[in-house]
């Protein structure tokens, strides 16, 4: 069985891994949709077990999800070497599919 991928991986805290998550986040979100979305602020809390033996980091990422937006169409004006339907034909989203930044 596959297993689904995720966003983040578990392993030792690197400071400098922080903005690869925030782009995987804001690519994750526009992909569904959220094109103006963005992660506003990533919180940072250590935390403890009961026996103090154990340290745990806790990652709070602020998203701005902003409108999720939906693929309305396109209209091609003063195309002369190809025509419409060769031009739509190259699209990959159809009308009420919801927008994903990646196939634009």
């Amino acid at each position: 069985m596959k297993q689904k991928q995720s966003l983040f991986s578990k392993g030792v805290y690197l400071e400098s891994k922080i903005e690869e998550d925030i782009q995987n986040i804001e690519k994750y979100y526009a992909e569904k949709g959220f094109i103006e979305s963005k992660v506003s602020n990533v919180e940072k809390e250590i935390t403890s077990d009961d026996d103090g033996n154990k340290t745990n980091l806790i990652l709070t990422y602020h998203i701005e999800e902003g409108k999720q937006y939906v693929y309305d169409g396109m209209i091609f004006d003063g195309n002369i070497i190809f025509t419409d339907e060769e031009l739509y034909d190259e699209i990959r989203m159809n009308e009420g599919d919801i927008l994903n930044k990646n196939k634009t």
